[in-house]
C-alpha cells in the first residue's frame, strides 16, 4: 500500500486488496459485502476503516470485575497493545438504575450507561413514553422540537456555525503560543425557532442517497466547502433560564447531589444543553470534571478512551487555542502523522433516550448525532482536590495526565511559549531511551527544571521517555492548524 493510502485508515477494499483478492472482485460492492460479512467487519457509521466489536471483552466480562477491567486498561502500556486495536470496539455496560454495580464502576472510574434513568424525565403526561427498541415517538416526547421549542420560547441561545458536520470547541484567548489559527466555527446568538430554521433551509439543499442525508460537496478553488455548506449546534448553559423553572424541579436533584457527596465531587456546577443537526460531530476531547451525561432524545454515537491512551489521542498542545482536544479525527485517521492512534482501546455505545452516560474525568470522549436535534443535557462537577501527601505512587493515567498540564504551563510562564518547541527540535532527532539536551542554554535550563520536577512523581531513569512522549507530535511539528477543522470528505459516507 502507497503512504497516501496507508496514512489515513485503512479501506475495506485495500485490506482485501492487501489479502490477494483480485481487483476486479473487489469492485463489486456485493462481493466486497460478503468478504466483510464472513470475517466480522462491518460497516460503522464513524469510520470509514472496518471495525468490529473486541471478540474477548464483553459486557459481562467487564460487570464481573469492573475494578479488574480498570485495572487491565490502567496496567497495559499503549505500546505494548496490540497494532490496530483502534479498529476493536470495547462495550460500554448498560445497568439498572438499582444496580449495585453503579459505586463500583464509579471507583473504578469506568464509563457506564444506566438505562431508563430517573434523573431527568423524558416523558410528557404519557404512559408508555419509550417503545422497547429504545425509541420514543416525537408527540411523546418532552424533549422533542417542538417542547424543546416552547421551553426556550425566544431566547437568545449560544449556537455554533460549522461549514461541516464537525463543531471543534475552541477558545481564542487560549491561543499563546506561535500557532497559526482559524475559528473553525462560528458562535451566534439566535432564537431555537431560528435555529430550525436554519437547519431546515440547510437540509434542503441536501441530496438524498440510501436513505441518508449527505451534504452537497461544491467546494470553491481552494477546496474548502464554500458558503452553501452551513450545519449547526446548540451549546447553551441552562443558567439563566427562568423559563425552564417549571421543569427544573421535576429533575432528580437528590440524586445528583448524594452521588457527589459519596464520591467526594464538588456540586455539579455547569449544566448544557446540547441539541443539533443529524450528523453533527463534537472531536475527541477530554474534560478535567466528572460528567454525568443525560440523553433526553433522540440517538447519540459516542467513543470513549482510556486516559491511558494519551500518547495515540496526540492533545494540541497546552497553549492551544484546542487545548485538550485531540489533532486525530477518529472518523479518518491518518495514521502516518499519527501513528500511535493505532494502540489506543475505543468504547463504543449508542445512548438511547433515557440513557445516563457516566463519563469519567480525564476520559477522552467523541459524540455524533444519528438523529435531527437529538437533545443532550449533561452536569459537569468537579473532582475532589488531592493533597500532595496523599498521592500514591506509581501515579495513575489520569493524575499523569494532570502532571503534564501542570507541566507544560509551568514552562510556558517561566521559558517563553514557544519553549517546548524549541525542545522538540532536539526530541525529533534524539532517541527515546537518551536525550541530551545540547542546545540553547534555554534548552537545557527547560529539561533540568522539567526533570526536577517529574523526579518527584517517577524515576529519574524514566524521565527522558516521559518527556519524549510529552512532546513528539505535538511540540516537535508545528503543523496543528491543519488539524483543526476536519472535512467532511474524510467520513464515508453511507
Amino acid at each position: 500500500m502507497n503512504s497516501s493510502e496507508s496514512d489515513k485508515g485503512e479501506s475495506f477494499r485495500n485490506l482485501w486488496k492487501e489479502a490477494g483478492v483480485p481487483d476486479a472482485l473487489l469492485s463489486e460492492a456485493r462481493v466486497l459485502r460478503i468478504l466483510c460479512e464472513s470475517c466480522g467487519w462491518r460497516k460503522h457509521p464513524m469510520v470509514v476503516h472496518p471495525v468490529m466489536m473486541h471478540p474477548d471483552i464483553s459486557e459481562e466480562l467487564i460487570k464481573k470485575d469492573p475494578e479488574g477491567y480498570a485495572h487491565r486498561l490502567e496496567g497495559s502500556n499503549i505500546e505494548s497493545v496490540a497494532e490496530d486495536s483502534y479498529r476493536y470496539l470495547r462495550p460500554i455496560c448498560r445497568l439498572s438504575w438499582e444496580s449495585s454495580l453503579i459505586p463500583r464502576f464509579i471507583e473504578a472510574h469506568i464509563p457506564f450507561v444506566i438505562e431508563n434513568s430517573r434523573l431527568i424525565p423524558i416523558e410528557g403526561n404519557f404512559k408508555t413514553p419509550v417503545d422497547t427498541d429504545g425509541k420514543i415517538a416525537k408527540h411523546k416526547s418532552a424533549w422533542s422540537t417542538e417542547n424543546l421549542s416552547k421551553m426556550l420560547q425566544n431566547k437568545y441561545l449560544d449556537v455554533y456555525e460549522s461549514p461541516n458536520r464537525y463543531f471543534r470547541y475552541w477558545n481564542r484567548a487560549s491561543n499563546t503560543g506561535p500557532y497559526q489559527f482559524k475559528d473553525p466555527t462560528k458562535k451566534l446568538e439566535i432564537t431555537f425557532e431560528e435555529l430550525l430554521k436554519r437547519a431546515k433551509a440547510q437540509e434542503s439543499k441536501s441530496s438524498q442517497a440510501d436513505g441518508s442525508r449527505i451534504e452537497t460537496k461544491s467546494k470553491t478553488k481552494s477546496g474548502e466547502m464554500n458558503e452553501s455548506s452551513k450545519f449547526y449546534y446548540l451549546q447553551e448553559s441552562l443558567s439563566g433560564h427562568p423559563n425552564m423553572a417549571e421543569e427544573f424541579v421535576k429533575w432528580n436533584w437528590d440524586w445528583l447531589l448524594d452521588l457527589g457527596k459519596k464520591f467526594g465531587w464538588g456540586v455539579p456546577d455547569r449544566n448544557i444543553l446540547l441539541s443539533g443537526m443529524k450528523g453533527c460531530s463534537t472531536p475527541a476531547h477530554y474534560d478535567e470534571q466528572e460528567n454525568i451525561y443525560c440523553q433526553l432524545y433522540g440517538h447519540k454515537e459516542v467513543y470513549l478512551w482510556h486516559p491511558g491512551d494519551w500518547k495515540g489521542m496526540y492533545a494540541f498542545p497546552v497553549n492551544h487555542a484546542c487545548d485538550r482536544q485531540s489533532m486525530v479525527n477518529p472518523d479518518s485517521p491518518d495514521l502516518g502523522r499519527f501513528p500511535m492512534y493505532r494502540n489506543t482501546r475505543p468504547h463504543h455505545i449508542i445512548l438511547r433516550p433515557g440513557d445516563l452516560l457516566y463519563l469519567p474525568v480525564t476520559w477522552w470522549h467523541h459524540f455524533r448525532n444519528l438523529d435531527d436535534f437529538a437533545v443532550s443535557v449533561t452536569f459537569w462537577s468537579k473532582q475532589p482536590r488531592m493533597k500532595l501527601e496523599d498521592l500514591k505512587l506509581p501515579l495513575l493515567e489520569r493524575q499523569l495526565m494532570t502532571v503534564r498540564r501542570n507541566l507544560e504551563e509551568m514552562i510556558f510562564k517561566m521559558f517563553g511559549q514557544d519553549a517546548l518547541i524549541d525542545l522538540g527540535k532536539e526530541i525529533s532527532n534524539s532517541a527515546r531511551e537518551k536525550w541530551e539536551a545540547k542546545g540553547s542554554e534555554r534548552t537545557r535550563k527547560v529539561k533540568e527544571f522539567m526533570i526536577r520536577c517529574l523526579s518527584n512523581f517517577i524515576s529519574t531513569k524514566a524521565c527522558d521517555a516521559f518527556l519524549i512522549d510529552m512532546i513528539k507530535g505535538r511540540y516537535d511539528q508545528l503543523d496543528c492548524h491543519k488539524w483543526i477543522q476536519y472535512s467532511d470528505t474524510d467520513r464515508f459516507e453511507w
